[in-house]
């Protein structure tokens, strides 16, 4: 088995300094015999130069990546790579000694003298410096930036270094997934102004595209001059500052009809879940699916007690409410035993929007107090000189609560709002679906309260009323919406769970347990790990 020439096809150095140098040439000699002519994959990621070991070899390469200061990547790579298909670069910020290097120094050096083409999928890591040319390819299908977060060492990019990048793509039609993190370094901020209106490039063919650790302004610089098309599947993740001051750029991660070249992937979202809380930092995650694409929409939430904490779940609403959407699910989780965590509510007002929905049929809410704002939206009608029938085909109701207690109190309140108030009970509601599903970290045992029997029985005087309590229709409630197979990928780079290239949209669906199998150890140094790309 061991004279198998693809058990030897995927070379790796790293930790070299544990090696002499003939000890470290040895070894390599030794697979590129044994490999034979099998195509290889490369990595050399301790920042040493040893791709002068591959010569004679480096037409066999087909993937490599690589990591260093600009001025070395420069000289240790070759002029010409024919038949280079994926090439990784992370480039090095800071110096053992941890001062950080001279943007110029952490810029994307220009490679194989723009010689590559059979290059079709680029990955760079910690572009300090955007470099225009530097990255001059053609014909990617895909194309992984991350800049530096920090940007009082590593500024942000110019006018210059934003159409460099918008001419990278352009160079790409047949671009198929495209995720950008951190890209302060090549977007101005005059390019969410408007500035480039008159540039739009097209991607036809692109079906992944995700921006993460950015703020609004980069989102809204990226929707003006990219043209989405139709049935992509995109996720925004960690979008934003904590407090959001410019309300009309936090409307831009919501695209509404008149956007023209990127309104198309909206338009038809029928399918919506908000999560409150969800993680040990509270967060505001918005996923939907439909005919037109899907969307995942992360934003952080520092502290549930300030009011524009608030105005970050009212402005998700208020955004999705011309969507033709006809099922939307709330959902709280709660991570916390003490009580504390995620407690963020929507102001009532919100609700208007959703209220005259004509194409709403399904309601959820799991562990969620935006059921009392939507009992407050329908007895509003009473009283109102508006005629048209709250949620008028609104057919469905699901509610999950903790405990059969709390149960109970949502049912004797939907009796009073729904039952003795019937005139202003939606008037194609038939079915309520209720469930007890207690915390994961509570050690209760879930009961049929005598209490709960009884406000069961009263609302069965109005509708039909469904008790899920078997472990199937648990699994029902616990996923939510229906998504696209990509939603259920996660591209993660670097130690844990803070570097997410491409994030989970439901982690909230998989145990504990697995969550922390995925936690790379400490001692693992970062730059050794890459995604699957």
């Amino acid at each position: 088995m061991l004279t198998t020439p693809t058990l030897w096809d995927t070379i790796i150095i790293r930790n070299s300094a544990r090696n002499t140098k003939q000890q470290v040439k040895s070894q390599v000699a030794a697979f590129l015999s044994r490999s034979g002519s099998c195509s290889l994959d490369v990595s050399i990621v301790d920042g040493r130069d040893w791709l002068h070991l591959f010569k004679g070899h480096l037409n066999r390469v087909r993937g490599l990546r690589v990591s260093g200061k600009s001025g070395q990547l420069k000289k240790r790579l070759p002029s010409s790579a024919p038949h280079l298909e994926s090439l990784r670069i992370m480039m090095s910020l800071e110096g053992t000694d941890g001062e950080y290097y001279a943007p110029a120094q952490a810029s994307m050096p220009a490679v194989f003298h723009k010689d590559a083409p059979s290059l079709r999928r680029l990955w760079v890591r910690n572009i300090g410096h955007w470099k225009n040319r530097a990255l001059s390819f053609t014909n990617l299908t895909r194309l992984c930036l991350e800049g530096a977060v920090d940007e009082v060492n590593f500024p942000r990019g110019s006018p210059t270094n934003y159409l460099d990048f918008l001419h990278l793509l352009q160079n790409s039609p047949q671009l198929e997934v495209l995720l950008l993190r951190s890209p302060t370094q090549w977007i101005p901020r005059i390019a969410a102004q408007g500035a480039f209106s008159d540039v739009v490039v097209k991607l036809p063919c692109l079906q992944t595209y995700s921006v993460s650790d950015a703020s609004a302004v980069d989102v809204a610089a990226l929707y003006a001059n990219l043209g989405l098309p139709r049935g992509l599947c995109m996720s925004l993740h960690d979008i934003g500052e904590p407090e959001i001051e410019d309300v009309e750029l936090f409307w831009d991660l919501f695209p509404k009809r008149g956007a023209v070249h990127n309104a198309q992937v909206f338009e038809e979202i029928t399918r919506v879940e908000i999560t409150v809380g969800m993680d040990y930092g509270d967060t505001i995650t918005v996923n939907g699916a439909g005919p037109s694409g899907a969307i995942n929409i992360e934003l952080p939430v520092e502290d549930p007690e300030e009011e524009n904490d608030v105005d970050v779940l009212d402005l998700c609403i208020r955004s999705i409410s011309w969507w033709p959407l006809n099922e939307l699910w709330f959902r709280t989780i709660q991570m916390w035993d003490d009580g504390a965590g995620a407690s963020t509510t929507a102001n009532p007002a919100v609700w208007r929007g959703l209220r005259a929905s004509s194409t709403l049929q399904k309601l959820v809410f799991i562990h969620s107090q935006e059921l009392d704002n939507f009992l407050s939206s329908v007895r509003s009608k009473r009283g109102s000189t508006d005629e048209t029938a709250a949620y008028p085909n609104l057919q469905q109701i699901w509610i999950s609560d903790e405990s059969a207690e709390d149960l109970a109190d949502v049912c004797e309140a939907l009796f009073a709002s729904l039952v003795m108030y019937r005139g202003e009970t939606p008037p194609a509601l038939r079915e309520i679906y209720l469930q007890v599903s207690a915390s994961p970290l509570s050690k209760d045992v879930v009961l049929l309260t005598p209490r709960l029997t009884k406000a069961i029985s009263d609302l069965r005087k109005r509708f039909v009323v469904h008790f899920a309590d078997d472990e199937a229709a648990s699994l029902r409630w616990e996923y939510g919406i229906e998504l696209p197979a990509w939603s259920k990928e996660s591209l993660n780079f670097g130690t844990g769970h803070s570097c997410k290239w491409w994030p989970e949209w439901k982690p909230w669906t998989r145990s504990q347990e697995e969550l922390e199998d995925d936690m790379v150890p400490d001692e693992e140094d970062e730059e050794y790990m890459y995604a699957s790309f």
